[in-house]
C-alpha cells in the first residue's frame, strides 16, 4: 500500500522541467553571445546602428541625414567647380585685354611721322598674331568645355573666317545648383566678356558665306 504522505512526481514532468530549464539557459547564453558580438561590432565600426534590424526608426533617420550630407557635398563641389570656371574666365579676359592694349599702342605708333610702309607691314603682322592669340584665349577650355560658348560649349566659340573673327556659340547662362532650390550662373557669356553682340562690333553673318 502506497504511503499517502509521500509526494508523487511524474518522471515525464521532471524531464519537461529539465528540458525547459536547459532551453532557457541556452537561450540566455545565445542572447548574451549575440550582445557581446554586437558590442564588438559597434566598437570596431564606431557605429551604434550596424544593421537596420537593430533600430529601424533610427536607421531611417541615419539614411535621411546621409542623403542631406551627400546633397550638401554635391553643392560644395558645384560651387568649387563654378568658382574655378569663373576664375579661369577672368584670367582669359585679362589676357585678351592685355593684347588689346598692346595692339592699341602699336596702332598709335603707326600714326606718327616716323612710321613708314615697312613699319606698318610689320605692325600689321604683329597685330594679326595677337588677334590669333586673342581667339585662342577666347576659346579657352575648362573640363573639356569651351568657357565662352554658352550652351554650345562642345565646340570652339570663335573661329577665324578670312580676316575676321566669327562667334559660333551662344550666350546662354549655365546654371549650377548651389543649395536646395537655388541655382546661379557660373559662366561668363561672350556678350559680357567680348561684346560680341554690341553695337560697336559689326557682326559677320556666317549664313551668307559660301561653303
Amino acid at each position: 500500500m502506497a504511503d499517502v504522505g509521500m509526494p508523487f512526481v511524474s518522471s515525464t514532468f521532471s524531464r519537461v522541467t529539465s528540458n525547459l530549464t536547459r532551453g532557457v539557459i541556452l537561450s540566455n547564453i545565445s542572447r548574451a553571445e549575440a550582445g557581446i558580438m554586437l558590442s564588438q561590432e559597434q566598437l570596431a565600426t564606431g557605429l551604434r546602428i550596424v544593421r537596420p534590424s537593430i533600430d529601424p526608426v533610427g536607421m531611417n533617420r541615419v539614411m535621411d541625414f546621409q542623403v542631406r550630407i551627400n546633397r550638401s557635398a554635391q553643392h560644395t563641389r558645384n560651387i568649387s567647380t563654378g568658382l574655378h570656371r569663373l576664375t579661369m574666365s577672368d584670367v582669359s579676359m585679362e589676357s585678351v585685354n592685355e593684347l588689346i592694349n598692346r595692339s592699341r599702342v602699336i596702332a598709335l605708333g603707326q600714326v606718327q611721322s616716323t612710321a613708314n610702309a615697312e613699319s606698318r607691314r610689320l605692325a600689321a603682322q604683329e597685330v594679326n598674331a595677337m588677334l590669333e592669340q586673342a581667339v585662342n584665349l577666347a576659346n579657352t577650355r575648362f573640363e573639356d568645355r569651351y568657357l565662352f560658348a554658352g550652351s554650345r560649349n562642345g565646340a570652339a566659340a570663335f573661329t577665324m573666317v578670312g580676316g575676321s573673327v566669327a562667334f559660333v556659340g551662344d550666350v546662354d547662362e549655365l546654371k549650377t545648383n548651389v543649395a536646395d532650390g537655388m541655382s546661379i550662373a557660373t559662366n561668363v557669356s561672350a556678350s559680357d566678356a567680348f561684346g560680341v553682340f554690341s553695337d560697336g562690333i559689326r557682326g559677320l553673318d556666317l549664313t551668307t558665306l559660301e561653303t
